[in-house]
Protein backbone atom coordinates (compact mmCIF):
# COMPACT_ATOMS: atom_id res chain seq x y z
CA UNK A 1 0.00 0.00 0.00
CA UNK A 2 1.36 3.41 -0.97
CA UNK A 3 1.02 6.35 1.34
CA UNK A 4 0.26 9.87 0.13
CA UNK A 5 2.57 12.46 1.59
CA UNK A 6 0.86 15.36 3.39
CA UNK A 7 1.98 17.84 0.68
CA UNK A 8 0.63 15.66 -2.14
CA UNK A 9 -2.59 15.15 -0.21
CA UNK A 10 -3.03 18.91 0.20
CA UNK A 11 -2.47 19.52 -3.51
CA UNK A 12 -4.96 16.80 -4.36
CA UNK A 13 -7.60 18.41 -2.15
CA UNK A 14 -7.06 21.84 -3.71
CA UNK A 15 -7.14 20.58 -7.29
CA UNK A 16 -10.31 18.58 -6.71
CA UNK A 17 -12.19 21.28 -4.82
CA UNK A 18 -15.42 22.43 -6.45
CA UNK A 19 -15.46 25.74 -8.28
CA UNK A 20 -16.36 28.70 -6.09
CA UNK A 21 -19.95 29.69 -6.90
CA UNK A 22 -19.02 33.36 -6.74
CA UNK A 23 -17.22 32.82 -10.05
CA UNK A 24 -20.67 32.54 -11.65
CA UNK A 25 -21.81 35.90 -10.23
CA UNK A 26 -21.21 38.16 -13.21
CA UNK A 27 -22.86 41.42 -12.22
CA UNK A 28 -26.15 43.29 -11.87
CA UNK A 29 -29.09 44.75 -13.76
CA UNK A 30 -30.24 48.03 -12.23
CA UNK A 31 -33.71 49.48 -12.79
CA UNK A 32 -33.71 53.25 -12.15
CA UNK A 33 -37.04 54.76 -13.15
CA UNK A 34 -36.52 58.37 -12.10
CA UNK A 35 -35.92 61.39 -14.30
CA UNK A 36 -32.24 62.45 -14.47
CA UNK A 37 -32.57 66.11 -13.63
CA UNK A 38 -29.20 67.86 -13.28
CA UNK A 39 -27.58 66.84 -10.00
CA UNK A 40 -30.10 64.07 -9.42
CA UNK A 41 -28.69 62.21 -6.38
CA UNK A 42 -29.65 58.74 -7.62
CA UNK A 43 -27.63 58.94 -10.81
CA UNK A 44 -24.78 60.53 -8.87
CA UNK A 45 -24.68 57.40 -6.73
CA UNK A 46 -24.07 55.32 -9.84
CA UNK A 47 -21.40 57.67 -11.10
CA UNK A 48 -19.58 57.73 -7.76
CA UNK A 49 -19.36 53.96 -7.32
CA UNK A 50 -16.43 51.87 -8.49
CA UNK A 51 -17.72 49.02 -10.64
CA UNK A 52 -15.68 45.88 -11.20
CA UNK A 53 -18.49 43.65 -12.50
CA UNK A 54 -20.73 43.84 -15.57
CA UNK A 55 -23.54 46.23 -14.67
CA UNK A 56 -26.51 47.00 -16.89
CA UNK A 57 -28.57 50.12 -16.19
CA UNK A 58 -32.12 50.22 -17.55
CA UNK A 59 -32.89 53.56 -19.20
CA UNK A 60 -36.53 54.58 -19.31
CA UNK A 61 -37.37 58.10 -20.51
CA UNK A 62 -41.11 57.51 -21.01
CA UNK A 63 -42.18 53.87 -20.65
CA UNK A 64 -39.87 53.48 -23.61
CA UNK A 65 -37.64 55.83 -25.60
CA UNK A 66 -40.10 58.70 -26.00
CA UNK A 67 -40.47 60.54 -29.31
CA UNK A 68 -37.49 62.90 -29.22
CA UNK A 69 -34.03 62.93 -27.70
CA UNK A 70 -34.16 63.98 -24.06
CA UNK A 71 -31.00 65.99 -23.43
CA UNK A 72 -30.89 65.10 -19.73
CA UNK A 73 -31.13 61.41 -20.49
CA UNK A 74 -28.55 61.73 -23.25
CA UNK A 75 -26.15 63.48 -20.90
CA UNK A 76 -26.49 60.97 -18.06
CA UNK A 77 -26.16 58.09 -20.53
CA UNK A 78 -22.89 59.51 -21.82
CA UNK A 79 -21.60 59.84 -18.25
CA UNK A 80 -22.64 56.30 -17.35
CA UNK A 81 -20.94 54.90 -20.46
CA UNK A 82 -17.72 56.60 -19.42
CA UNK A 83 -17.97 54.69 -16.13
CA UNK A 84 -18.26 51.39 -18.07
CA UNK A 85 -21.93 50.78 -17.35
CA UNK A 86 -23.89 49.00 -20.06
CA UNK A 87 -27.15 50.73 -20.98
CA UNK A 88 -30.31 48.93 -22.05
CA UNK A 89 -33.44 50.63 -23.32
CA UNK A 90 -36.80 49.92 -21.69
CA UNK A 91 -39.80 48.64 -23.64
CA UNK A 92 -42.98 46.92 -22.42
CA UNK A 93 -45.12 44.22 -24.01
CA UNK A 94 -48.20 43.78 -21.75
CA UNK A 95 -47.39 40.08 -21.37
CA UNK A 96 -47.46 39.44 -25.09
CA UNK A 97 -50.67 41.26 -26.02
CA UNK A 98 -49.24 44.66 -26.97
CA UNK A 99 -49.07 45.18 -30.72
CA UNK A 100 -45.76 43.77 -31.87
CA UNK A 101 -45.60 46.54 -34.47
CA UNK A 102 -45.70 49.13 -31.68
CA UNK A 103 -42.98 47.28 -29.76
CA UNK A 104 -40.75 47.08 -32.84
CA UNK A 105 -41.33 50.80 -33.41
CA UNK A 106 -40.07 51.42 -29.87
CA UNK A 107 -36.96 49.36 -30.60
CA UNK A 108 -36.35 51.37 -33.78
CA UNK A 109 -36.80 54.61 -31.86
CA UNK A 110 -34.30 53.55 -29.20
CA UNK A 111 -31.62 52.89 -31.80
CA UNK A 112 -32.46 56.06 -33.68
CA UNK A 113 -32.49 58.46 -30.72
CA UNK A 114 -29.86 56.78 -28.54
CA UNK A 115 -27.61 54.73 -30.85
CA UNK A 116 -25.03 53.99 -28.14
CA UNK A 117 -27.34 51.70 -26.15
CA UNK A 118 -26.09 48.18 -25.49
CA UNK A 119 -29.39 46.37 -25.88
CA UNK A 120 -33.04 46.25 -24.94
CA UNK A 121 -34.84 45.47 -21.66
CA UNK A 122 -38.22 43.87 -22.40
CA UNK A 123 -40.66 44.30 -19.52
CA UNK A 124 -44.04 42.72 -18.75
CA UNK A 125 -43.01 39.48 -20.44
CA UNK A 126 -45.30 36.47 -20.57
CA UNK A 127 -43.93 33.28 -19.02
CA UNK A 128 -46.01 30.76 -20.96
CA UNK A 129 -45.15 28.81 -24.10
CA UNK A 130 -48.02 30.40 -26.04
CA UNK A 131 -46.01 33.63 -26.43
CA UNK A 132 -42.71 32.12 -27.58
CA UNK A 133 -43.15 33.23 -31.21
CA UNK A 134 -43.90 36.82 -30.13
CA UNK A 135 -40.70 37.11 -28.09
CA UNK A 136 -38.63 35.21 -30.63
CA UNK A 137 -39.59 37.89 -33.14
CA UNK A 138 -38.45 40.64 -30.77
CA UNK A 139 -35.20 38.87 -29.90
CA UNK A 140 -34.31 38.39 -33.56
CA UNK A 141 -35.22 41.98 -34.36
CA UNK A 142 -32.87 43.39 -31.72
CA UNK A 143 -30.10 41.08 -32.91
CA UNK A 144 -30.65 42.34 -36.45
CA UNK A 145 -29.71 45.79 -35.15
CA UNK A 146 -26.53 44.57 -33.53
CA UNK A 147 -25.79 40.90 -32.97
CA UNK A 148 -23.69 41.65 -29.89
CA UNK A 149 -26.37 43.69 -28.14
CA UNK A 150 -28.07 42.22 -25.08
CA UNK A 151 -31.73 41.22 -24.89
CA UNK A 152 -33.08 41.03 -21.34
CA UNK A 153 -36.55 39.55 -20.79
CA UNK A 154 -38.45 40.26 -17.59
CA UNK A 155 -41.28 37.86 -16.77
CA UNK A 156 -40.37 38.32 -13.09
CA UNK A 157 -40.79 34.57 -12.55
CA UNK A 158 -39.19 31.41 -13.90
CA UNK A 159 -40.65 31.10 -17.42
CA UNK A 160 -41.06 28.22 -19.82
CA UNK A 161 -37.58 26.88 -20.54
CA UNK A 162 -37.84 27.87 -24.22
CA UNK A 163 -37.43 31.52 -23.20
CA UNK A 164 -33.81 30.87 -22.31
CA UNK A 165 -33.19 30.15 -26.01
CA UNK A 166 -34.51 33.55 -27.11
CA UNK A 167 -32.79 35.83 -24.61
CA UNK A 168 -29.38 36.70 -23.27
CA UNK A 169 -30.61 37.32 -19.72
CA UNK A 170 -33.93 36.59 -18.00
CA UNK A 171 -35.23 38.12 -14.78
CA UNK A 172 -36.32 34.90 -13.06
CA UNK A 173 -37.40 36.59 -9.84
CA UNK A 174 -38.75 40.09 -9.23
CA UNK A 175 -40.10 39.48 -5.75
CA UNK A 176 -39.71 40.50 -2.11
CA UNK A 177 -37.07 39.12 0.23
CA UNK A 178 -39.40 36.83 2.19
CA UNK A 179 -40.80 35.17 -0.92
CA UNK A 180 -37.33 34.72 -2.39
CA UNK A 181 -35.86 33.16 0.73
CA UNK A 182 -38.82 30.95 1.67
CA UNK A 183 -40.51 29.99 -1.60
CA UNK A 184 -38.40 30.63 -4.68
CA UNK A 185 -36.43 27.75 -6.17
CA UNK A 186 -34.02 27.48 -9.06
CA UNK A 187 -35.59 24.54 -10.86
CA UNK A 188 -35.83 24.87 -14.65
CA UNK A 189 -33.50 27.86 -14.96
CA UNK A 190 -30.28 28.35 -16.86
CA UNK A 191 -28.30 30.02 -14.13
CA UNK A 192 -25.77 31.64 -16.46
CA UNK A 193 -28.63 33.54 -18.12
CA UNK A 194 -30.56 34.31 -14.95
CA UNK A 195 -30.98 37.54 -13.02
CA UNK A 196 -32.90 38.50 -9.90
CA UNK A 197 -34.40 41.78 -8.66
CA UNK A 198 -35.21 41.41 -4.97
CA UNK A 199 -36.82 44.22 -2.98
CA UNK A 200 -37.65 44.84 0.66
CA UNK A 201 -34.30 43.33 1.63
CA UNK A 202 -33.25 43.60 5.26
CA UNK A 203 -30.92 40.61 5.38
CA UNK A 204 -28.73 41.15 2.34
CA UNK A 205 -26.26 38.43 3.22
CA UNK A 206 -28.94 35.73 3.22
CA UNK A 207 -30.33 36.86 -0.13
CA UNK A 208 -26.93 37.09 -1.77
CA UNK A 209 -25.90 33.74 -0.30
CA UNK A 210 -28.97 32.00 -1.72
CA UNK A 211 -28.52 33.65 -5.11
CA UNK A 212 -24.85 32.68 -5.31
CA UNK A 213 -25.55 29.12 -4.12
CA UNK A 214 -27.93 28.81 -7.09
CA UNK A 215 -25.30 30.22 -9.47
CA UNK A 216 -27.41 33.26 -10.40
CA UNK A 217 -25.37 35.38 -12.80
CA UNK A 218 -26.89 38.82 -12.15
CA UNK A 219 -27.98 39.99 -8.70
CA UNK A 220 -29.65 43.25 -7.65
CA UNK A 221 -31.23 43.80 -4.24
CA UNK A 222 -32.72 46.84 -2.56
CA UNK A 223 -34.29 47.69 0.79
CA UNK A 224 -36.94 49.71 -1.06
CA UNK A 225 -40.44 48.32 -0.52
CA UNK A 226 -42.67 48.48 -2.48
CA UNK A 227 -40.40 48.35 -5.49
CA UNK A 228 -40.85 51.66 -7.30
CA UNK A 229 -37.25 51.43 -8.52
CA UNK A 230 -36.92 55.17 -7.96
CA UNK A 231 -33.84 54.85 -5.77
CA UNK A 232 -30.46 53.21 -6.12
CA UNK A 233 -29.95 50.43 -3.61
CA UNK A 234 -27.98 51.20 -0.50
CA UNK A 235 -26.38 47.77 -1.02
CA UNK A 236 -25.09 48.57 -4.50
CA UNK A 237 -21.44 48.97 -3.59
CA UNK A 238 -21.47 45.56 -1.87
CA UNK A 239 -22.89 43.96 -5.01
CA UNK A 240 -20.84 45.47 -7.82
CA UNK A 241 -17.44 46.07 -6.23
Amino acid sequence: MKYITPLFFLIAIISCSPKNNTDNFIGSIIPIYVYPEPNNPEYKKLLNIFVSKIVYVIMNPSDGPGNTVDTNFKSVMENLKQKNYKLIGYIYTKYGIRSITDVINDIDTWYSLYPTIDGIFVDEVSSGSESIYYYTTLYNYVKSKNQSDTVVLNPGVVPDTKYFEISDIIIVAEIDEKTFLEEWNAEKIKAEKSAILIYGVLNKDSVIRKAISNNIAYIYITDENPNTWYKISKYLQDIVK
